[in-house]
């Protein structure tokens, strides 16, 4: 009976003639797409406009400026098929400062406040379409990335840009104002692979600002978390944003935690 060479041929010997070969010794994945590619991708598929869930939104205030505070609770159930004036129903707040209730919920129920306006505090997104261009390669720098995220590091020029348009009432405008600015900040973005979806950001000023009016910023922290919605997207799950500073030698400080929960889909529209 013949007896197989290769049972009696030693396994070391087998590797370095593999080797020699240039042949692998096991399968290799085939080589992920680069984030680059799939943001470039990713740019011709742009988030929903719309939310198809109610969600039960928690909101932790503090809020000072000078003697005067705000701090406490509300918790909402908000639901985005509804016209203004009945997205959203108050299950629970501490805070009895009626006036600033009702100003925190105009963020829902103004008419100015269209479905496209909350799709975007929902999803983990840019802020509008338009600025859909920060995530663009000559936009950030990559710092690492793996099979399944990559950590981006946006231009300081253009996340001054981002943030002045989103927080106006903190900043003053203008040019001189976003080099300040730029000079000043620093962010990271998680993207997720192969998605190139948002999965958490952070962003903050490095040192003190003084912005045109006289205002010093002295701190200022922005974090989001995202989780995948049932449909796959990205959504918030926590969102936080803590500024503290001095204006016309009285001290002010806003500090808010955003927590969505509790998604239920809504009926499909007829």
């Amino acid at each position: 009976m013949k007896v197989s060479a290769m049972k009696h041929f030693p396994l070391t010997a087998l590797t370095h003639l593999l080797l020699l070969l240039g042949l692998p010794l096991f399968a290799t994945p085939a080589l992920a797409e680069d984030i680059n590619s799939i943001l470039a991708r990713r740019a011709e598929s742009p988030l929903p406009d719309t939310v198809a869930y109610s969600y039960k939104l928690t909101v932790d205030i503090k809020e000072r400026y000078g003697k005067m505070r705000v701090e406490g609770e509300i918790v909402l159930r908000v639901d985005p098929s509804q016209p203004p004036g009945s997205r959203s129903n108050v299950l629970f707040t501490n805070i009895d400062d009626s006036l600033y209730l009702a100003k925190y919920l105009q963020k829902f129920e103004s008419p100015e406040i269209t479905t496209s306006n909350l799709a975007e505090a929902f999803w983990c997104g840019p802020g509008d379409r338009q600025s859909q261009s920060y995530l663009d390669p000559e936009n950030f720098t990559v710092l690492s990335e793996n099979l399944t995220e990559a950590d981006l590091e946006p231009k300081p020029e253009k996340l001054a840009a981002l943030v002045l348009k989103s927080y106006g009432d903190t900043f003053e405008d203008g040019d001189q104002a976003m080099k300040r600015l730029a000079d000043r900040i620093e962010g990271r973005i998680n993207v997720s692979k192969p998605s190139g979806e948002i999965k958490r950001y952070s962003v903050r000023i490095k040192r003190p600002l003084k912005t045109e009016d006289g205002s010093k910023l002295k701190v200022m922290r922005v974090k989001q978390f995202c989780v995948p919605a049932p449909n796959g997207h990205f959504r918030v799950e926590t969102y936080g944003i803590n500024i503290q500073g001095r204006a016309m030698d009285t001290r002010f400080s806003r500090k808010i935690e955003m927590r969505f929960s509790d998604l239920t889909p809504l009926p499909m529209a007829k």
